[in-house]
């Protein structure tokens, strides 16, 4: 009788203690993530708790207050754990199943190179490996453009630009009509990537230094025959993909014109894509003009889901100049001849647009 009654204390004793340990708010709270690197969620409230996500630095999330260091969060389904020390704000909202929630999403791969999974949220992270164009997956979209995914059993993340949500259809924004007393034509060029954001690194070279040069001649091109050029950025600094359409939209451009260079698993892969998500009109006077150049090899013309284009509310192009993974294509995008060309073939559509 002793044994029961000594087990049964002991029992009341252990529960009290996990009460006491994980003492759990009425209401939940909504804050920010104010980290200098993307913050561990756990699966306890404790450094010894596996590690089973992250969150980016700006993440707005709603959480319960614990009695100790940690708050507690519903990340993709499930019970999680991050440490209060790196959360601010204290807006307190009625108490609901979903604090924390991190909505999962389906989608699909939209990029015709394949698309990279990385171990962090960044370009400079190293690759895990590669998604093929139209793969199906489930993603967490963690904002500032990246998303996380579970790849092979571990935890990877890719950049949203190139995921086509299947959860809603992408609403296309009708292209603006230009005010009947404006003069002149105006071309806003943006060079993809730039600063942390290297992009594709292949064959010594970094797509934001490649496709900033071929930029920069096109700048040149175009103004030195009249043409309004506005740059998205002007030397090698990160710009948002939301901050590169906008200023085309604010600046109610007559054509907005995104500079990349590809890559893929495949070195033999090469050629010059061009491509749309409204209208084709603008894709196909570019695609015509480059495959009268010498050097030139297009891919074709492609209706793409990239957020430049779909967030656009002017007529959009996105060139793909090379794939960097291969040698040729390589050595031509280094070439000032090759950048000249093309931007006189980009010259000769834009006069056929005007």
């Amino acid at each position: 009788m002793r044994f029961f009654k000594t087990v049964t204390a002991l029992s009341i004793i252990v529960l009290l203690l996990f009460v006491t340990y994980e003492q759990v708010s009425a209401s939940t709270n909504v804050g920010v993530v104010q980290s200098d690197a993307p913050l561990n969620v756990r699966d306890l409230p404790s450094e010894e708790g596996s590690i089973i996500g992250k969150l980016e630095p700006g993440n707005k999330i709603e959480y319960f207050n614990t009695s100790t260091d940690w708050v507690k969060i519903t990340y993709a389904g499930q019970v999680g754990y991050v440490s209060k020390a790196f959360i601010s704000g204290t807006i307190s909202t009625e108490a609901t199943s979903t604090a924390g929630h991190v909505e999962s999403k389906t989608g699909v791969v939209a990029s015709t190179g394949g698309l990279n999974v990385r171990s962090g949220p960044r370009q400079s992270e190293s690759v895990l490996g590669q998604l093929a164009n139209g793969t199906q997956i489930d993603y967490i979209d963690l904002g500032n453009d990246w998303a996380q995914i579970t790849y092979n059993g571990a935890i990877g993340f890719i950049h949203t630009e190139y995921v086509q949500s299947m959860v809603t259809s992408p609403t296309v924004t009708p292209i603006v009509n230009k005010p009947t007393a404006k003069q002149g034509f105006k071309v806003v060029l943006d060079a993809g990537h730039g600063g942390y954001d290297s992009g594709a690194v292949a064959n010594g070279l970094l797509e934001k230094h490649v496709v900033k040069a071929y930029k920069d001649e096109l700048k040149r091109t175009l103004a030195a025959d009249g043409i309004e050029v506005i740059e998205t950025r002007t030397g090698d600094e990160f710009v948002s993909l939301s901050s590169r359409v906008n200023q085309a939209n604010q600046a109610q451009a007559d054509l907005f014109l995104s500079i990349h260079a590809n890559s893929f698993a495949d070195p033999n892969v090469r050629g010059f894509e061009t491509h749309y998500y409204q209208s084709s009109k603008e894709a196909s006077a570019i695609n015509k003009e480059i495959r009268r150049l010498n050097s030139g090899y297009t891919r074709g013309i492609y209706q793409s889901n990239f957020q430049v284009l779909r967030d656009s509310n002017v007529p959009a192009v996105l060139i793909e100049v090379g794939y960097l993974t291969n040698a040729d294509d390589a050595y031509r995008m280094q070439t000032n001849q090759h950048q000249q060309e093309v931007s006189e073939a980009v010259r000769r559509a834009v006069q056929q647009l005007k």
